[in-house]
């Protein structure tokens, strides 16, 4: 059937689009409502779950699989979550100064919290990187498929409802750090082939920013930061999975090797 990749990619885009938007308008109406919106990122997930089914294709092919070296990866993915929150509170909290914020207490409503922001990880993770990236990328190639499924990814992320009555200016500064978000998870998805990495890179942003109890006195820095520290991750990651891939590959090389030894002995 023509076209059947991208109307499959505009559907689940459509019913997660509303999921998630129906989920931030209660939550903005009502805060004691988050487990309406944590519900919502379950049920996004799930129906992305169902599109890959439905094409019979196997799981491991749209990045659910885990990697030789599991823990080095997880490790890089975490580490550039560390170094990303780093930059964009603390240096423009360095050249504006920091404004203190109330620290996380250990609660059931932290902990509800917290998981909220991993299953929104997992959620958008599955969606864009582990269906729509797969099912665009053969056809037409990586960079369109960047373009396409970076656009969709922000408008996802986007909350309309805040920034309803928003001048031309708050909304596209708050468009944009989306964007290159979603470029650079894209470079990263497509360098390691599973959504582990994706997925604890965001959650680990998202839990940092959320709990870390500082914040610059001045957003004037945040958006420059922000774009800016996204695009310069992007050759820093690369070289550091290849790094991680060549360690792997040289372990594989010695293990047969040893197996060999102990063929001939």
């Amino acid at each position: 059937m023509l076209w059947r990749h991208e109307i499959r990619v505009i559907a689940l885009f459509l019913l997660a689009f509303g999921l998630h938007q129906a989920g931030i308008f209660v939550f903005g109406i009502n805060s004691n409502f988050g487990w309406f919106l944590s519900l919502m990122y379950v049920a996004v997930t799930l129906i992305a779950i169902l599109f890959i089914k439905g094409q019979r294709s196997r799981f491991s092919q749209h990045g659910f699989l885990l990697p030789g070296a599991v823990g080095r990866h997880l490790a890089v993915a975490v580490f550039f979550g560390f170094v990303y929150v780093f930059i964009v509170i603390f240096l423009p909290g360095a050249i504006s100064g920091f404004d203190a914020l109330p620290g996380a207490i250990l609660s059931l409503d932290t902990f509800l919290t917290g998981g909220s922001i991993v299953l929104a990880s997992i959620a958008s993770e599955t969606v864009f990187r582990g269906y729509m990236q797969n099912e665009l990328e053969p056809d037409h190639g990586f960079y369109v498929t960047l373009v396409v499924v970076s656009a969709l990814f922000t408008l996802y992320m986007f909350p309309i409802v805040q920034y309803w009555t928003g001048s031309l200016a708050e909304i596209v500064s708050g468009l944009l750090p989306f964007l290159a978000e979603s470029v650079f998870l894209c470079f990263f998805f497509r360098e390691t082939k599973t959504l582990l990495c994706p997925i604890a890179f965001v959650a680990t942003v998202g839990l940092l920013l959320t709990f870390t109890p500082l914040e610059a006195l001045s957003s004037d820095y945040n958006l420059a930061f922000s774009i800016v520290t996204y695009i310069v991750l992007i050759p820093v990651m690369q070289s550091f999975v290849a790094d991680v891939r060549h360690q792997d590959e040289r372990r594989d090389d010695t293990a047969i090797v040893e197996v060999e030894k102990d063929d001939d002995d």
